[in-house]
């Protein structure tokens, strides 16, 4: 029904524009079987294809339940038709949204709709795709690490029960990531030690999806919560951090029997897609219910010697219908060159909690979010263990909520993706705090958060 009224109301204007007279020179001067087939690639594949080309619409049939978000469509034209937008006949299209395109004869343009079918009337027990909007990232791999992400833990980051006793969806995506093994290797560069190797970065994405491991449980935790909450409307996002190729690297293992030496760029590309491919194999092997793959994360907060690879490895990425993902810190080499390293997108930090002289409010805010809106970047949002009042001699409780103040007041709260660093589970650490200042401080957190929620229609 969603489907029908968009196609209808996108075709008003048509029949408005279209006389008598007009119909009739379409009908005389060309013909109108412009589309002629559809090939649909890809593992989700259509119970249905119809062209009707009389009204411009290509509807394609899914299992109800589905979620074609990056379905691969091969278009094959009439001779004498050209796509006008997209400019290929094969394009990867997300089919949760009415998608249209442009075709172009005798130099004049024709729109087509491709609509996707894939809920039932009543949809309310079938999650969405949608984008990134309240992203924890969540630390995890090396042996270093004290949290281990436990039920609770990962609860907290799920669920939020507020101050009437009643619970509401928080975050919708979950980054996992590590900067080092905690064995003096590191996967981010620019630290004083060597690079991970491809047995490190294997290790890190085997503890991510192991049977009992963090991202198992996080599915878990979800699908608990479902039986309180009912299905969330948006299927919450996976993203999972990317090492970065150590400069000159000669160590970091084989690929095919030849050692990779990662001064050649094209051998930091090979290590990178290979990690690329290991993660989605993982993925699949999960069998993760109310979780999606959405993207990769780069690991490396700035750009010194990472430019000459990274346009590769994101057009690799997103050759397997991935998002790649970048957070600079404020100041960071390249920190507004994410477009030019195409990634999808970038959250800026501003680093605001973490001076050990507290910056002036109004003039580090201003600074920070007027360049991440003049370069189309998202924000940060950070606080570690001195927001805890146990923490007396050091408490940066009021730093975190300046962050909250300045967000709010420089409209990121309404209508911008927000990432969270929370050092290990600062979150939970907030929850189960003995000190009512802790709790009073989780409560402004998560009622942000989950009311940012409830704008985009979670309960």
């Amino acid at each position: 029904m969603k489907n029908i009224t968009l196609l209808l109301f996108a075709l008003f204007p048509f029949f408005l524009s279209c006389s008598d007279d007009d119909k009739e020179k379409v009908k005389r001067d060309y013909f109108t079987d412009f589309v002629v087939n559809v090939k649909i690639g890809g593992d989700l594949r259509p119970t249905n294809i119809r062209i009707d080309n009389e009204m411009n619409k290509i509807s394609i049939d899914f299992p109800l339940g589905s979620t074609p978000t990056a379905i691969p469509v091969d278009l094959e034209l009439a001779a004498g038709v050209t796509m006008k937008s997209p400019s290929s006949t094969s394009n990867t299209f997300d089919l949760t949204e009415i998608v249209s395109v442009y075709l172009e004869y005798k130099g004049e343009s024709h729109r087509y709709l491709i609509v996707g079918n894939y809920l039932p009337d009543s949809s309310g027990d079938v999650m969405k795709n949608g984008p990134v909007h309240d992203m924890s990232l969540l630390y995890y791999g090396g042996t270093h690490r004290a949290t281990l992400w436990t039920d609770d833990e990962l609860q907290a980051n799920v669920t939020y029960m507020d101050q009437a006793g009643k619970e509401h969806w928080l975050f919708d995506s979950f980054l996992f990531l590590e900067v080092q093994t905690g064995d003096g290797r590191y996967f981010e560069n620019g630290f004083d030690g060597p690079g991970a190797r491809k047995e490190e970065w294997k290790e890190l994405v085997d503890k991510y999806f192991a049977p009992n491991g963090p991202i198992v449980r996080l599915n878990a935790s979800i699908s608990n919560s479902t039986m309180r909450l009912g299905v969330p409307k948006y299927k919450r996002r996976l993203i999972i951090s990317m090492p970065a190729a150590f400069k000159d690297q000669k160590d970091w293992g084989e690929i095919s029997g030849r050692a990779m030496d990662f001064s050649l760029t094209s051998d930091c590309v090979s290590a990178c897609s290979w990690y690329v491919d290991y993660i989605m194999q993982k993925f699949n092997e999960a069998n993760l219910s109310y979780l999606s793959l959405d993207g990769i994360y780069f690991v490396a907060e700035q750009l010194t010697d990472n430019r000459h690879y990274l346009p590769a490895v994101a057009d690799y990425i997103k050759s397997k219908n991935l998002k790649f993902y970048w957070i600079p810190y404020w100041g960071a080499d390249g920190m507004g060159e994410w477009k030019d390293m195409r990634f999808n997108s970038a959250f800026l930090q501003p680093n605001y909690f973490f001076a050990s002289q507290k910056p002036d409010y109004e003039t580090f805010f201003n600074d920070v979010i007027t360049y991440a809106k003049s370069k189309n970047m998202a924000l940060e949002m950070e606080f570690d263990e001195r927001a805890l009042k146990k923490n007396s001699l050091d408490y940066r409780a009021d730093r975190l909520r300046d962050y909250i103040r300045a967000f709010e007041s420089h409209g990121i709260t309404r209508t911008y993706p927000i990432a969270y660093y929370q050092s290990d589970c600062m979150v939970y650490s907030l929850k189960s705090s003995v000190y009512e200042e802790d709790k009073a401080l989780y409560h402004e957190l998560c009622s942000m958060i989950s009311n940012r929620q409830k704008a985009r229609g979670e309960k």
